[in-house]
């Protein structure tokens, strides 16, 4: 992303200015209680450790503050040193899982007496569940995003904090009072979320409602109902209200929430909002599709890239990976995108890759988007045959003579039981017998050229025996389907089980989810043949899962998605080179963060807890890219709907108010407030006047702080 030539006034951040912003950002982070990705930030710009001091620099005028940051947010966040294993590749027979092996450090949850306000979306009174259905990411309107000027919001710190502790009192009666049924605990949540928004003022759209929400009742809102929260930046111990449960789910369930998804999902609920998300193609995504074709220009099939590629070319695949961003950000089937990342991972092939250029779309499209939201055993075997796979794992230069290990040992170590899934080397070894055979067409005039072949010839014949799994395997002609019967047997094996149920849950529940959780999970896999939507359906009805918040940290991925989410960018001409600009630019700055969409160079997959991505460095480029968006610096990501601009005669409080509300969703604490009033030079009370030009700054800030890093 490339920062205008066009001179700029020198300001807080300008080029030569010093590090003013990032210490400013480290005092919020401060103000928060700082967890794994705060801790990272602040020792970035030298704070040492959480508990030190962060001292912030301001303009001449009124006098630098220090500001004591609090312990860790939540006992559910890791510290810095929890994992007692750190590894850069869980490949081999020395492998470690980074997701599976990671344990917290046991340690005293820290008092956390500041947190976000949230305000109520209003829903008109035609608003119906079946209208919030049609809402889609193309729409230009929102709860909290206007076109030209922010709206007047006016939360004095000592009101937003009355506000939640009305909200916590409220919300620990509605608990005591809902044993009768999911029902009455799905009202006295919502009347919690009233009560904890009737202190805040209101203005335009973004208020509280005059009644509570379409409810639609079912297994998730009675989690929901007995979920009870630790203390973190997004609210008190205790009972969840309404809008916490939605705001958390969009926080896991999406890539990072819109203003329109808090539109929709106030009007239908989470339950609604959920069965929705689980059953994507009954959704509406014509922005997502439209991004997608403008970069799939030479197909998706194996033959169609061959045809419109120039041989062992790279663009095809450049082209995959940004549109995989593109869905990210513009498509409404925002689970679908999360889970499709979750399994592409699991099954990594990394993109680009040399021998990937004909094959890597195919693959995701094919193999891992095609059976997202189907049986993983379905999955497994595509995956097992793709030419994406051999290629990458070897598996076409394993022959009977000589037999290559690659992919018979990946595919127990990483795609099933997993490294503790109780295989021994010759479980490998006669793993990669069974596979042996397979291979592609080299031959490029054939048809066929680059896509699967089986030869008998190849494949290496004499018994074999794998985790249980027997077969004679004297016929080299039935090769090919020894080969699916053995994937379909470790496919349905308790421990590949337990294992996708582990990877879902890290993704989205917890660093380390409880065993309990895990088991169960991995039942409803088994019960359901291996289904997915049943293991997410067992994850999203569990109170682990709704009493989770805070336990999440964003990589570096879904951290600039969210923020172009969050900045609610559209793109006028799906169609239109724009989009091209835009989508390349952001998969080349994520390029830097090591964090590119199916860029992982080992085939473990990127790891999803917060120690893999702790890196200063690395958080310093998330900064520069809140900056570079906030500002539309990129041609093709122009923040249109969303303004940094106060409204007429607006104080610096009501500025910084309504940048947070339409960022968050909610007021910032008070101490987080006043740190960035205070970056400003002035007092809340001030008019805004000429500041105005530096909202991009206060709008870089609200997304550095862990307010919004938090996952």
């Amino acid at each position: 992303m490339t920062e205008p030539t066009t001179s700029a006034p020198t300001g807080p951040d300008s080029p030569g200015s010093g590090g003013r912003r990032g210490m400013l950002t480290a005092a919020l982070l401060g103000a928060a209680g700082l967890g794994v990705a705060g801790a990272a930030k602040a020792l970035s710009m030298g704070v040492s450790s959480p508990g030190a001091s962060v001292t912030t620099t301001a303009r001449p005028g009124p006098a630098s503050t220090t500001t004591a940051a609090a312990p860790s947010v939540s006992s559910n966040l890791p510290s810095s040193g929890a994992p007692t294993t750190v590894v850069t590749s869980s490949t081999g027979p020395n492998a470690v899982d980074l997701d599976q092996s990671y344990q917290r450090t046991v340690r005293a949850p820290a008092p956390v007496s500041e947190h976000l306000t949230y305000v109520e979306v209003d829903i008109a009174p035609a608003a119906t569940v079946s209208a919030a259905a049609s809402t889609s990411a193309s729409a230009t309107t929102s709860a909290t995003a206007t076109s030209s000027v922010l709206p007047v919001v006016s939360a004095t710190p000592s009101v937003a904090a009355s506000a939640s502790t009305a909200g916590t009192t409220a919300a620990s009666s509605a608990a005591s009072s809902a044993a009768g049924t999911v029902a009455s605990a799905a009202t006295s949540a919502a009347s919690a979320t009233a009560a904890a928004t009737s202190a805040a003022p209101t203005a335009q759209t973004t208020k509280q409602s005059s009644k509570p929400p379409v409810v639609v009742k079912g297994a998730f809102s009675a989690a929901a109902a007995q979920a009870v929260q630790p203390a973190t930046v997004f609210g008190p111990a205790g009972p969840l209200t309404a809008k916490q449960a939605q705001e958390h789910l969009l926080r896991r369930a999406t890539c990072g929430p819109r203003p329109s998804d808090r539109t929709e999902i106030a009007a239908l609920g989470i339950d609604a909002w959920l069965e929705r998300q689980l059953n994507p193609s009954s959704i509406p995504d014509a922005t997502g599709d439209a991004i997608a074709a403008r970069f799939l220009t030479s197909g998706t099939s194996i033959a169609q890239v061959v045809g419109a590629s120039q041989q062992y070319g790279w663009n095809a695949m450049f082209e995959l990976v940004q549109q995989v961003i593109g869905r990210q950000v513009f498509s409404t089937r925002q689970l679908q995108e999360v889970v499709v990342d979750v399994l592409a991972n699991l099954v990594n092939a990394t993109v680009p890759s040399d021998s990937l250029w004909a094959t890597a779309a195919d693959y995701q499209y094919q193999v891992v988007r095609k059976n997202a939201f189907g049986r993983y055993r379905d999955l497994l075997l595509a995956a097992e045959k793709h030419p994406a796979m051999l290629t990458y794992l070897n598996n076409d230069q394993s022959t009977r003579e000589h037999v290559n290990e690659n992919l018979g040992r990946e595919l127990l170590e990483l795609h099933t039981v997993g490294v503790g899934g109780g295989y021994t080397e010759t479980d490998v070894q006669n793993s990669a017998k069974i596979l042996s055979g397979r291979t592609i067409q080299w031959d490029d005039t054939k048809s066929n050229y680059y896509q699967f072949v089986y030869q008998p010839s190849q494949h290496y014949v004499g018994p074999v025996t794998v985790m249980g799994f027997t077969d004679p395997n004297t016929d080299a002609t039935q090769g090919n389907a020894l080969a699916d019967r053995y994937v379909s047997y470790l496919a349905n094996l308790p421990s590949t089980a337990a294992r996708v149920a582990r990877k879902l849950a890290v993704r989205f529940v917890s660093d380390a989810p409880s065993d309990a959780l895990v088991a169960a999970m991995a039942k409803s896999y088994l019960d359901n043949d291996t289904q997915i939507v049943p293991v997410l359906r067992t994850m999203f009805s569990s109170v682990e899962f709704w009493s989770s918040v805070g336990a999440k940290t964003k990589r570096p991925q879904q951290d600039i998605v969210s923020t172009c989410r969050a900045l609610d960018i559209q793109i006028a001409n799906a169609a239109g080179n724009d989009s091209k600009e835009g989508m390349a630019d952001l998969y080349w700055l994520l390029t830097t963060t090591d964090d590119a969409p199916l860029r992982r160079v080992t085939p473990d997959g990127y790891p999803d807890v917060a120690a893999a991505w702790q890196g200063a460095g690395q958080m310093l480029k998330r900064w520069g890219a809140h900056r570079g968006l906030a500002f539309g610096w990129s041609s093709g990501l122009k923040p249109t709907t969303f303004s940094t601009q106060p409204a007429p005669g607006a104080t610096v409080g009501e500025w910084v108010d309504g940048i947070s509300v339409a960022l968050l969703g909610a007021y910032l604490p008070g101490t987080a407030r006043a740190a960035i009033v205070e970056f400003l030079g002035m007092s809340s009370t001030d008019k805004v006047d000429w500041h105005s030009w530096e909202g991009g700054y206060v709008a870089a800030l609200v997304l550095d702080s862990l307010y919004f890093q938090a996952r």
